[in-house]
C-alpha cells in the first residue's frame, strides 16, 4: 500500500503554477512522500515531474470529474479521459479516479439521495459513460476507479452498488472515499469489505457524523455543512478508518489522504496531523507514510 496526499487543504486546492512548489515543500515538510497528481495547465508532463521530484515526492493518482449522466458532453468527457490517461501513463501510473460532477439539486440537499430508489435510467447513462471512459483509459494502462462524491448523482450506496454491478469489473475498478460514504449513511468499512477484491485506490477521509446529522435534520445544504466543520483530519473525526485500511492492507494500491478543509489553523498543521495519525496507526505502510517511516 503507498499513501499520497491531495493538498486539498491549501487555498485554490494547492494549484496553480505560482503557489505549488511551495504547495510541495509543505506537503513534504509534513511528511508525505507522494502527491495527488494535478498537471498544471501548460506544464508538462516531463516538467511536472522534475518538479515533484526537486521536493521529493511521487506521483499518486489524480483526478477527473464530468458530467457522466449526459450523452452530449460524453465526446469533450473522452477527450479529457484521453489526456488525462496519457499523462498518467507517462508518470507510471496506473490508476485514476472518476467521478460525476456535482450538481445543485445534490448541493442543494446532500446526502440524501438515499432516502428515494435510485433513478435507474440516469445510473445507465452514468454506466454507459464509465464504460466508455475505461475503454480509452485501457491502453494507456491505465485503470479507472469508480469514485462516490456526496453532492453528484453517484452519492448513496444504492447508485454505487448498481454502478458497479452494471460495469466489467475487468475494465472499471472502484475507488471510492471513506467521508463521502458515511456522510452519505454508508458504513465504510462494510463496504469496503465487500468490494474489497474490486477496490483499485482509496480515498482516506475523515468527518464528523455529528454534524451530518445535523445537516440532515436541518436540511442544510452542502457549503452550510462543511462550514459547521463536517470534514476533520485523520483521526479527529468518527470514522473506522484504522478498520478501513486493515480491510485493504493486503492489497498493492494507492490510498490518497484528504481534507476538503482544515480544521488546524495551518494547510502544513492539517498535513502533519494526518501524517502523524498515519504514523502511529499504521506505521507499516511506509516511506509514503510520513517522515521517517
Amino acid at each position: 500500500m503507498k499513501v499520497a496526499i491531495n493538498p486539498m487543504q491549501w487555498p485554490g486546492g494547492g494549484r496553480g503554477p505560482e503557489v505549488l512548489d511551495q504547495v510541495l515543500a509543505e506537503v513534504a515538510a509534513a511528511g508525505f512522500g507522494a502527491v495527488h497528481t494535478d498537471v498544471p495547465e501548460g506544464e508538462g508532463v516531463g516538467a511536472y515531474r522534475d518538479r515533484l521530484g526537486r521536493h521529493g515526492l511521487a506521483p499518486a493518482p489524480g483526478y477527473l470529474a464530468g458530467e457522466l449522466h449526459r450523452p452530449a458532453a460524453r465526446p469533450e468527457l473522452l477527450e479529457g479521459a484521453r489526456r488525462a490517461a496519457a499523462q498518467h501513463a507517462e508518470l507510471g501510473l496506473g490508476e485514476i479516479f472518476l467521478a460525476g460532477r456535482l450538481v445543485p439539486e445534490r448541493m442543494r440537499r446532500p446526502a440524501r439521495s438515499g432516502d428515494v430508489a435510485p433513478d435507474v435510467a440516469t445510473l445507465d447513462l452514468i454506466a454507459e459513460s464509465v464504460r466508455l471512459v475505461a475503454e480509452v483509459m485501457a491502453p494507456e494502462g491505465v485503470r479507472l476507479c469508480l469514485h462516490n462524491h456526496v453532492g453528484s448523482l453517484i452519492e448513496s450506496e444504492a447508485e454505487l452498488e448498481h454502478l458497479l454491478a452494471a460495469t466489467d469489473p475487468g475494465l472499471v475498478r472502484l475507488g471510492p472515499d471513506t467521508g463521502h460514504l458515511a456522510w452519505a449513511g454508508a458504513d465504510p468499512a462494510a463496504f469496503l469489505g465487500r468490494h474489497r477484491d474490486r477496490v483499485g485506490a482509496l480515498h482516506l477521509k475523515d468527518v464528523r457524523l455529528a454534524v451530518a446529522e445535523r445537516g440532515r435534520r436541518e436540511d442544510l445544504d452542502y457549503p452550510e455543512q462543511v462550514a459547521l466543520g463536517l470534514w476533520a483530519e485523520l483521526g479527529l473525526g468518527d470514522l473506522p478508518l484504522e478498520e478501513c485500511l486493515r480491510v485493504v492492507a493486503a492489497r498493492d494500491l494507492w490510498v490518497v489522504v484528504e481534507v476538503d478543509r482544515a480544521s488546524r489553523p495551518t494547510p502544513l498543521e492539517s498535513a502533519r496531523t494526518c501524517a502523524g495519525w498515519l504514523a502511529r496507526t499504521a506505521p507499516a505502510l511506509g516511506r509514503h507514510t510520513s517522515a521517517g517511516a
